[in-house]
C-alpha cells in the first residue's frame, strides 16, 4: 500500500540511516524491550489485534506477534520495512508502507493494543496524532506509547549532539565491553544525516509530554525512568470507548 506521508524529508532520513539504525537498535533495545514486556498484555488466542505505528525495522513488532493473534505494522521508510520483512517476519504480522495517520478505525478497525516507540516526536501536530491513535484503541484495549523528550535546549546544536554521542558510546563500551558496539553507536549518531535529523526536530520537553498526553489519554500511567531522554505511557480505554467493527482483509 502506498504511504501517505506529509514528511518526505524524514522518509529520506530513515531510508539513508536504515542499516546503521538496525545495528544501533540491536545494541540499545534491551531497556525498551524489558519495559514493554512488562506492560503489554498477552491476549494470544483471543482473536486479538495489535498495531505497531512507526514500526521501523520491526524491532518490537515480534513482541506483539507473541501476544496478539493479528499484528499490523506500518512505517513510512521502505528500506526499514524491507529489513523488518527479511529479518523479523512472522505469519501473523502484516507490514505495510504507509503513514501512521493513514491507519484509521474506518479502514482498519479497532485494535486491542496500539504501540508506538520513538515515532510521534517526528510529527509536528502532536494533538491531532495522539487523538488519531486514541481512536484506534478498542474498548478495554491499551495504548503503549514511548517517545523522545528533550529538556536541554542545547540538544538542537550539532556540537552537543557530537559530544552526547561520544558519551553514549563510552557508556556502551563500559557496559557491554564491546568496541564494535561503541563504534556502531558513533557510526549512527555521528552520521551527517542523523545530525541533520536530530538538530532540526523539536521533541517535547518532559513536562510538555505529560501535559499533552494527559489531555488525550485521561488516567494514563506515566513512566519517567525508562531512559533520561525518554518518556512513556500506558493507557487502557474505558469499556464504553467507541467501537467500530473491524474491516476484514483479503
Amino acid at each position: 500500500m502506498a504511504a501517505r506521508s506529509e514528511s518526505p524529508q524524514q522518509t529520506r532520513y530513515f531510508d539513508i540511516l536504515a542499516a546503521h539504525y538496525d545495528r544501533y537498535a540491536e545494541i540499545t533495545g534491551d531497556r525498551y524491550r524489558s519495559w514493554l514486556a512488562g506492560v503489554i498484555p498477552d491476549r494470544i488466542g483471543q482473536g486479538s489485534r495489535a498495531v505497531d505505528v512507526g514500526c521501523g525495522n520491526g524491532r518490537f513488532t515480534g513482541l506483539l506477534a507473541d501476544r496478539y493473534d493479528e499484528v499490523l505494522a506500518v512505517d513510512i521508510a521502505e528500506r526499514q520495512l524491507e529489513m523488518a520483512r527479511t529479518k523479523r517476519d512472522r505469519p501473523n504480522i502484516r507490514y505495510e508502507h504507509r503513514d501512521l495517520r493513514a491507519v484509521t478505525p474506518e479502514g482498519d478497525g479497532l485494535f486491542d493494543l496500539v504501540l508506538s516507540v520513538n515515532t510521534i516526536n517526528h510529527l509536528r501536530d502532536h494533538n491531532d496524532t495522539l487523538r488519531r491513535i486514541r481512536d484506534l484503541v478498542a474498548p478495554g484495549g491499551h495504548a503503549v506509547l514511548v517517545d523522545i523528550v528533550y529538556d536541554d535546549a542545547r540538544s538542537r546544536h550539532r556540537l552537543w549532539q557530537y559530544q552526547d554521542a561520544l558519551r553514549h558510546a563510552a557508556r556502551i563500551l563500559v557496559g557491554r565491553r564491546s568496541v564494535s558496539d561503541a563504534l556502531a553507536v558513533l557510526k549512527l549518531r555521528w552520521h551527517p544525516t542523523w545530525i541533520e535529523l536530530v538538530t532540526t526536530e523539536i521533541p517535547l520537553s518532559r513536562a510538555q509530554f505529560h501535559q499533552r498526553y494527559r489531555e488525550v489519554f485521561e488516567g494514563a500511567t506515566f513512566a519517567d525512568d525508562l531512559l533520561p531522554i525518554v518518556c512513556a505511557i500506558r493507557w487502557q480505554a474505558p469499556m464504553e470507548h467507541k467501537m467500530i467493527r473491524a474491516v476484514p482483509h483479503d
